[in-house]
């Protein structure tokens, strides 16, 4: 087998584990500390997200070019000296903040590498012209898109299936809603998508996270209709990431991970409007999906409710 295969697989998709990584580490307080998982992360580019399990509800940004901003906050992009420094050939780096390297605390790390049909990162200056039209290098049709400024403080707008009808906010709880302002004003390619008048306001800088739709055994973007009681969610295989939300009424944004350590149970590390890591989740990681093991919540499960998700499968 070449390594062209070994690193894209024999049908021409990456493999999860060189695109992809889950990091917990112990905070150590120490600037200019390599996390080291193996991702060249500096000369393909991506994205790297950190939270402290506790303490601290804020996720830090960054894709590599010495800024990062904060989920949920909505404040503009800061210099990144101080949280996550810069990337790596094999990782990126942290600095000794409260953010992203706390003394003895336990923090969740995910690196997603920019790579055809699974992830990309696009910038661009607004020119103030309406809409207009970007490329990306998905070689497939992204799945979701979240889109922000980051030269002034705003909102993350999430856009998924049926681009032109709608958007959540990342950083809210609020349900999906419309606005010819914010919604895309048509459905993505496989090599461009375009962006709104909103997100295209002159001598403003811009970002955009673009998932694949569906690769199999990578990612998968998609939906499922709550039903109140036990179900499994057919995704083709086992998830060790799940970024979900009801678009269908107002409720909470949550992100639950696997921990490594071989326990099936997806724990639920981020609510929108919570700081606390949870040892369990609500979900629980099958072979082809993940599974419902406790009561509904709106959050969760409602009967009738659209769910929409992200997830990203285990090595």
């Amino acid at each position: 087998m070449s390594m062209l295969q070994m690193m894209f697989g024999s049908g021409g998709a990456p493999r999860v584990q060189d695109v992809f990584s889950l990091d917990l580490y112990t905070g150590d307080n120490t600037n200019n500390r390599d996390i080291v998982n193996d991702l060249d992360l500096l000369n393909d580019g991506g994205l790297v997200i950190v939270k402290q399990n506790r303490d601290n509800r804020y996720f830090v940004l960054s894709i590599g070019d010495n800024t990062y901003t904060r989920l949920p906050s909505t404040t503009a992009a800061n210099v990144a000296t101080n949280h996550i420094p810069g990337f790596n050939t094999d990782g990126f780096r942290v600095s000794g903040s409260f953010y992203t390297n706390t003394n003895g605390q336990t923090h969740n790390a995910w690196s997603f590498k920019a790579a055809p049909k699974f992830f990309d990162v696009v910038t661009w200056t607004g020119d103030g012209t309406g809409s207009r039209t970007l490329s990306h290098n998905l070689q497939t049709n992204p799945g979701v898109i979240i889109l922000r400024t980051t030269t002034a403080s705003n909102t993350y707008w999430y856009h998924n299936r049926n681009f032109t009808d709608g958007f959540m906010q990342v950083n809210r709880t609020n349900l999906k809603s419309s606005s010819t302002t914010f919604n895309l004003p048509s459905d993505p390619t496989s090599t461009d998508f375009s962006v709104p008048t909103g997100l295209n306001a002159n001598n403003i800088n811009y970002v955009a996270y673009v998932f694949a739709a569906d690769t199999p055994n990578l990612i998968k973007c998609g939906n499922f209709t709550g039903n109140s009681g036990a179900q499994t969610i057919d995704i083709g295989f086992e998830p060790q990431f799940l970024f979900y939300k009801n678009a269908s009424r107002s409720s909470n944004w949550q992100l639950s991970a696997t921990d490594n350590s071989g326990n099936p149970d997806l724990r639920l590390i981020y609510q929108t409007n919570s700081n606390d890591d949870r040892t369990s989740g609500r979900w629980q990681a099958v072979s082809n999906g993940f599974e419902f093991t406790s009561g509904p919540t709106a959050d969760t499960n409602i009967n009738g409710d659209i769910y929409e998700f992200i997830a990203i499968a285990a090595p």
